[in-house]
């Protein structure tokens, strides 16, 4: 017995030094290796990002209590949250402002001191937390998905650096280009969305170079958001019908008048930002006043509607009887142009998407009541990707969002009609616009 164990572990012990060295010259040695960084950037973005979320979410929730309680205290300290986030931002961090996209394509094209100095940094990511969340006690239209994928990139680049001190080197794209991707796959929860995000805004030329880092960190950064907080859509099982020949015209209506109205937005907001950075000092924080004063106009015109993010809306609009009226419109084009002129930290993917499904609702309580969700799902994708140009990520996001395949063809002709609506208006898209002007500035 005791000569047969030492035989089954002299044999044990050949197998496992034959893998060993075939483990160390073999390309998946090296491809572990490689992937490493890949793997540890996820897994801190989908912690960081989750707990970003809930900062994101209490901060809304404390500002929308304190305005049901004491509408007036709220009005008093609306202005100065405002003012408390530009500033954070204005003198202490500039590159966290706005939402973080542009920030994020301007580092693909710079030097790497650049992108160390200025763009990608642990500084970048409290700043745009801390003016992000502020903001929000406000009651700033402003979403959290823009300012996670550039909290994301710059995560994996602080990643990538200390891995090259240990001479396991990675491209700066790839892992910006990675951490953006799971960045954006953690805020929806859609990491089909997130890889599409990636091929399709940040990397057309070079994604077949680190296509499975990609989808390893797009991977991990899913397995822990899932292992953590569950299996879950951002907005649930939206109840859609059928998909029939009758609702075309009225799809490519609304992905028509979405299209248009989103790229609208973009421009109209885009250069609006421009023109202010451009100014004096004292008339930006004037902006920054002047901005959260008229949110406070629109409240009373139209209704809490006009703050936050337009999540809650969404739902309101996709799972209850009631629709979207002409008011919640308004307040949901004019809330986030409002906050995002100001500059501070906030993104505008959420704040998009409320807006085209009022649109939508708003369209089907007219004409056609009972495709009401099909139709603000449609103007979901059609002013999202006015804003946005990026017709296929929005497509998916919102897909993925809800998990509805029933309205795929609903989704696919909303894609295809508003991105050529939208580029009737400007060949531009808003990242772009604000890009360059902050080449211009470099």
């Amino acid at each position: 017995m005791e000569d047969y164990l030492n035989h089954a572990y002299k044999g044990s012990k050949g197998i496992f030094k034959f893998f060993q060295e075939k483990l160390k010259t073999s390309d998946i040695h090296n491809t572990l290796i490689r992937s490493l960084p890949f793997w540890v950037a996820a897994a801190l973005i989908s912690l960081t990002c989750m707990g970003y979320t809930k900062l994101f979410t209490f901060c809304e929730t404390q500002s929308l209590k304190l305005l049901q309680e004491s509408r007036l205290t709220f009005i008093i300290l609306s202005p100065v949250f405002f003012l408390i986030s530009w500033f954070s931002v204005h003198f202490f961090e500039k590159s966290a402002k706005g939402s973080g996209i542009p920030q994020v394509l301007l580092a693909l094209e710079s030097e790497p001191l650049l992108i160390k100095r200025n763009l990608l940094r642990i500084r970048t990511i409290l700043f745009k937390v801390f003016g992000s969340c502020v903001a929000l006690l406000g009651g700033a239209s402003i979403g959290r998905e823009g300012p996670s994928i550039q909290i994301s990139s710059a995560i994996a680049y602080e990643v990538k650096k200390l891995f090259a001190k240990i001479d396991i080197k990675i491209e700066n794209s790839y892992m910006i280009i990675t951490g953006a991707a799971a960045g954006l796959a953690a805020a929806f929860n859609t990491p089909i969305g997130g890889i599409v995000f990636a091929i399709e805004e940040l990397s057309r030329e070079h994604i077949r170079s680190f296509r499975i880092g990609l989808l390893q960190g797009i991977m991990i950064s899913g397995i822990v958001s899932q292992a953590l907080l569950g299996s879950y859509l951002y907005l649930g099982l939206a109840p859609v019908t059928a998909f029939h020949l009758n609702s075309v015209g009225w799809i490519i209506l609304v992905a028509l008048i979405t299209g248009v109205a989103g790229a609208l937005f973009g421009d109209l907001l885009a250069n609006a930002i421009v023109r202010v950075q451009r100014k004096p000092f004292m008339f930006q924080v004037g902006t920054v006043v002047f901005s959260s004063v008229m949110l406070i106009i629109l409240y009373f015109l139209c209704g809490s509607t006009v703050f936050y993010s337009g999540k809650t809306e969404i739902n309101h609009w996709l799972f209850s009887s009631d629709f979207a009226s002409p008011l919640d419109c308004i307040a949901r084009f004019l809330g986030p142009f409002f906050s995002s002129l100001t500059g501070i930290s906030g993104g505008i993917f959420a704040p998009s998407l409320s807006a085209g499904a009022s649109l939508g609702s708003l369209i089907s309580s007219v004409f056609i009541p009972e495709l009401k969700v099909n139709l603000a799902l449609t103007g979901m994708i059609g002013f999202l990707t006015g804003v946005t140009r990026v017709p296929i990520t929005s497509f998916i996001l919102v897909l993925e969002m809800t998990d509805r395949h029933l309205a795929i063809t609903t989704m696919m002709i909303a894609t295809l009609v508003s991105h050529l609506a939208s580029r009737l208006i400007s060949s531009k898209s808003f990242y772009e616009i604000l890009l360059e002007e902050m080449k211009s500035r470099t």
